[in-house]
C-alpha cells in the first residue's frame, strides 16, 4: 500500500475538502511534552545533588523500600521539578499484598507470599513527599556519581520511555501534569530481573508490584490492589471518577479510497472530570497520521505523537470550560486486501484504534459516516439510518445509543438477510461474506467448501437466539449483523459480531464451529447486555460465553457428547498448568508473557467450567433439572441488563436463589487454583434382609485441607435404571455409607458426567 501513498495524498486533497484534509497541519506548542519526553529519554543523575545515605526507610502503603547504604543522587531538574532519584548500593524491598488472591500471585511468581528482595540499586520517581524525605536525610553537595548509577538509570529508563515518542501514560500522567501522591521504584539487585513498585492515585487499582516481562523490556504485573485504607473503610474510588474526561458524544466521518487508505475526521464532545491533568492521552492507531486537532472555536490543540506509538497527547490546558468539543483530522493506511487467491477480504490493522479513542470508561452514543466505493460494503455498530450513492461512491450512516466500544468492518460481501417476523426471539439478521473467496481458497488449497454457508451461518445463529432467550431472558438486539474477517478468531459488539472466515468455509462434525459462533452471540447477553465492572470479571462476559457455547452446542446436536468432550479436552489442558495458573478473578492479568495463553484457559475454560459445575450442583440429583440454574441466570442477567455487575453480584444472586451461602464454592473457584485429585474406592456388604450396604471411601489431595465439595455418584443397575449419589467430600478422607440398595450394582462410579473438575482415580477398597 505504500507505493500508492504519494498518489492518495494527491487525490485526497483535491476531493476531499469537507474533511478538513486539505488544511495545513497544525501541531501548535507541543514543546511543553516534547521537552518532558526528550528530557526523561536523556536523563542523568545531577553531580550537583548528591548524597551518601545510610539506615532510610521510605513507607509506601504496602511497602517498605530501605535504603541501607549507599550515594544517592537526584536526577536532572525539568522544569524547575525534581521528579528522580538515583540510589546505588545495598537495600532491601518488603511487600505483603493485603488481598489473599494478590499475596498467591507474588508466591506464584517468587515462592512466597511476601517479598524481602534485596537489591543494589534503586530508580525512584515521584510526585509525592519523597523529595522532603531523601532531602532530610543526609548532607547534600556536588559530588561525582558512580558510572554504575547512569547506567542503572538507563536500564530503568527502557522501561518507561523509547526513541520513538512512546512514553508510558502510567508514569508519564503524573509526572508531566505534576498531580501529588505519585511513587515508581525500580529496584535491582540483578540489572535484567528488576522489580518496579509503584504507587499511583491515578489507577483504580493504586498499589502494583511488577517484573520484567518475558525476553522484552516492559513490566509486567505480578499483584495488584486498592490502597490498604480503602481496605480499611470497605471501599475505594470508582473507576469512572478516575477518567480524565467524560465522552458525551462522538461524530466520526471517515472516507475510504479505492487503495483503501483512510481519511478521517472524528469530533468529540467532552466533559473535563480532572481539572489537574492538562496532558491527557489518546489512543489512534500507529500508522495513522494526525494532520490537526482543533478546539470546537477553531483554535488549534497543543498535542504529541511519536513516530511509532498509538498514544496521541492532548493539551488541555488552554481550555477553561468543563464542556468542550475537540476535532481530529487524520490520514494513513491501515487496510489491506489478503492474499492474490482472496483479495476481495480486507485486512484491517485495529477495530478498535482506527479513530482517536476518547481515554473514558463511560458508554457515549455516537455517530459514524463512511464514504467508500460501491465494490465495498461497509458495516458498523449501531442501527444504519442513511444509504446513498452518488459517482460510484456510497455513504452510509449508522447511529448508536450509548456504548462503549465502536467498530467496522468492510469487503466486497454477498448479503444474506432473515428475517423471522413469526418469532420475537430472532431479531432481523444480515450476513456479509464473500462466497466467490471461499470457492477460489477451496479451490486453491483443496479446502472443503459447504454450499449455503450463509444460510447455515444464519440458522445456527438465529437458533442460538431462541436458546439463549429461553434460559436468559430476551436480549435488547434490534437488528443483527454478522460479517467475516480474514482472522481465525471472533470479536462480538452491539448488535454486530465479527466471525472467522473458516466458519463460514465449512460446519465441523465435532461442533466445535456452532460453539464458536454461539459463544459470539452469547456476548449479547455476556459482555455487551451485562458489562464486566472491572478487569477482574472479565469472566462474567468470556468464561459465560464460553460456557454458552458449550450449552447451545449440545442443545442444537440433542446430545451432551460433544459438550462432554470440550469439559474432557479442557480439563486436561487446566491440569497440566495446575499449580502454575492465576485464579479467574485477577481476569484479564491471567494471562502473562511467558504464557499468554493462560489467559484463555483461565478467563474463557476454567470459568466455563466454573458454570458447569453450578449447574450440575443446582441440578436435581434424580430428575436433573435445570430450573434453579435458569433462574439464577435469568436473575442475574435481567437484574444487570444495561449496566455493570461484579463477580459479588453475581455470587449474591446465587445465593439468594438457592437460599444458601455459597462462598466456599467462589474462595475455591474463582478466586482460588487448587484442582483436587479424588481417588475413589468402595466395597459392598450383603445384609441378612437381602439388602447391600455401600460403603465408599475418596482421598482428596493436592488442594487445603478445608477444601471441599460436592460429588455425585451414578450407581448404576442397567436395565433396571440407576441412581444418583451426592457426596460432600471435605478434607484428606472422606469415607460414608450409602443409601441401602437392592442389590449389588452393575457399576458404581464416582464424579459421573465431568462433575466437578478434578483429576479422578480408582483404587482397590483397602480396610484402614
Amino acid at each position: 500500500m505504500d507505493n500508492f501513498r504519494l498518489l492518495a495524498l494527491f487525490t485526497v486533497m483535491l476531493l476531499l475538502p469537507s474533511l478538513g484534509y486539505a488544511q495545513p497541519p497544525v501541531q501548535a506548542d507541543s514543546t511543553d511534552f516534547s521537552r518532558w519526553y526528550e528530557s526523561l529519554r536523556q536523563l542523568r543523575p545531577d553531580p550537583t545533588r548528591g548524597a551518601v545515605i545510610a539506615d532510610v526507610t521510605l513507607e509506601r502503603d504496602a511497602a517498605t523500600l530501605y535504603l541501607a547504604s549507599g550515594q544517592v543522587h537526584l536526577v536532572e531538574a525539568i522544569d524547575g521539578r525534581t521528579v528522580g532519584a538515583v540510589f546505588v548500593g545495598s537495600g532491601e524491598l518488603r511487600m505483603t499484598a493485603p488481598e489473599a488472591v494478590e499475596r498467591d500471585q507474588i508466591e506464584l511468581a517468587f515462592g512466597s507470599p511476601a517479598i524481602a528482595t534485596p537489591f543494589r540499586s534503586a530508580i525512584l520517581f515521584f510526585t509525592d513527599f519523597t523529595l522532603i524525605e531523601l532531602q532530610g536525610s543526609a548532607e547534600w553537595h556536588e559530588m561525582n556519581y558512580r558510572a554504575d548509577a547512569r547506567r542503572e538509570l538507563e536500564e530503568a529508563l527502557d522501561y518507561i520511555v523509547d526513541d520513538d515518542g512512546w512514553l508510558d501514560p502510567h508514569i508519564a500522567v503524573p509526572l508531566i501534569n505534576d498531580t501529588p501522591g505519585f511513587f515508581y521504584a525500580h529496584v535491582a539487585e540483578n540489572r535484567d530481573d528488576p522489580l518496579i513498585f509503584i504507587s499511583n492515585p491515578h489507577s483504580f487499582e493504586e498499589v502494583s508490584l511488577s517484573r520484567r516481562a518475558d525476553r522484552e523490556k516492559r513490566r509486567e504485573v505480578v499483584a495488584q490492589f486498592h490502597r490498604q485504607a480503602d481496605y480499611a473503610i470497605g471501599s475505594s474510588i470508582p473507576q469512572e471518577a478516575l477518567d480524565f474526561v467524560a465522552l458525551l458524544h462522538y461524530d466520526i466521518e471517515t472516507e475510504i479510497e479505492n487503495n483503501l487508505d483512510l481519511v478521517g475526521r472524528a469530533t468529540a464532545q467532552l466533559r473535563r472530570v480532572s481539572s489537574t491533568v492538562n496532558w491527557i492521552p489518546f489512543q489512534l492507531y500507529e500508522e495513522l497520521e494526525v494532520d490537526s486537532v482543533r478546539w470546537g472555536d477553531g483554535s488549534p490543540a497543543s498535542f504529541f505523537r511519536g513516530e511509532e506509538t498509538s498514544d496521541l497527547w492532548i493539551d488541555f490546558s488552554d481550555v477553561a470550560a468543563d464542556s468542550l468539543e475537540i476535532t481530529f483530522h487524520y490520514h494513513g493506511d491501515m487496510m489491506d486486501r489478503v492474499g492474490d487467491i482472496t483479495d476481495s477480504w480486507v485486512q484491517i490493522s485495529s477495530h478498535r484504534t482506527w479513530f482517536p479513542m476518547v481515554p473514558s470508561s463511560r458508554a457515549a452514543p455516537y455517530r459514524i459516516t463512511f464514504h467508500a466505493p460501491d465494490r465495498y460494503v461497509v458495516t458498523a455498530v449501531g442501527q444504519q439510518t442513511e444509504h446513498t450513492v452518488v459517482d460510484e461512491r456510497v455513504t452510509r450512516v449508522w447511529e448508536t445509543p450509548p456504548i462503549t466500544m465502536m467498530t467496522f468492518n468492510i469487503g466486497e460481501f454477498d448479503e444474506y438477510n432473515l428475517s423471522d417476523l413469526s418469532d420475537p426471539r430472532v431479531p432481523p439478521m444480515k450476513v456479509l461474506l464473500n462466497e466467490l473467496a471461499h470457492f477460489r481458497l477451496g479451490e486453491a488449497l483443496g479446502l472443503l467448501e459447504q454450499r449455503d454457508m450463509a444460510e447455515t451461518v444464519a440458522s445456527d445463529l438465529a437458533n442460538s437466539f431462541r436458546f439463549y432467550n429461553d434460559v436468559y431472558g430476551p436480549t435488547t438486539v434490534q437488528d443483527f449483523v454478522v460479517t467475516e474477517i480474514p482472522y481465525s478468531h471472533g470479536e462480538a459488539y452491539s448488535g454486530l459480531v465479527m466471525l472467522a472466515w473458516n466458519t463460514f468455509q465449512w460446519t465441523d462434525d465435532q461442533g466445535f464451529n456452532e460453539m464458536f459462533r454461539a459463544h459470539e452471540v452469547a456476548h449479547q447477553w455476556w459482555g455487551i447486555g451485562v458489562t464486566p465492572a472491572t478487569y477482574r470479571d472479565w469472566w462474567l462476559a468470556e468464561g459465560f460465553s464460553e460456557f454458552s457455547g458449550w450449552w447451545y452446542a449440545a442443545r442444537a446436536r440433542g446430545s451432551i457428547n460433544r459438550y462432554l468432550d470440550r469439559l474432557e479436552e479442557t480439563r486436561e489442558e487446566l491440569l497440566d498448568r495446575r499449580g502454575k495458573t492465576a485464579p479467574i478473578a485477577v481476569g484479564r492479568r491471567a494471562g502473562t508473557s511467558e504464557f499468554p495463553q493462560d489467559y484463555e484457559l483461565v478467563v474463557y475454560h476454567k470459568a466455563a467450567w466454573v458454570l458447569h459445575m453450578l449447574r450440575t450442583l443446582l441440578s436435581d440429583p434424580d430428575a436433573g433439572g435445570e430450573d434453579v440454574f435458569e433462574q439464577v441466570m435469568k436473575t442475574f442477567y435481567t437484574r444487570h441488563l444495561g449496566g455493570t455487575a461484579t463477580t459479588n453480584d453475581f455470587q449474591r444472586v446465587v445465593e439468594e436463589v438457592v437460599g444458601a451461602p455459597l462462598d466456599w464454592f467462589f474462595e475455591q473457584w474463582v478466586f482460588g487454583t487448587a484442582i483436587p485429585t479424588y481417588t475413589f474406592s468402595h466395597k459392598f456388604e450383603q445384609l441378612p434382609d437381602g439388602l447391600v450396604k455401600a460403603t465408599v471411601r475418596i482421598r482428596q489431595e493436592d488442594v487445603p485441607e478445608d477444601f471441599r465439595m460436592i460429588v455425585p455418584i451414578l450407581v448404576d443397575f442397567g436395565d433396571e435404571g440407576s441412581a444418583m449419589v451426592r457426596v460432600n467430600v471435605v478434607g484428606s478422607v472422606t469415607e460414608t455409607e450409602l443409601p441401602l440398595l437392592p442389590r449389588e450394582p452393575d457399576d458404581i462410579v464416582f464424579n459421573p458426567l465431568e462433575a466437578v473438575l478434578a483429576e479422578t482415580k480408582t483404587e482397590r477398597w483397602r480396610e484402614r
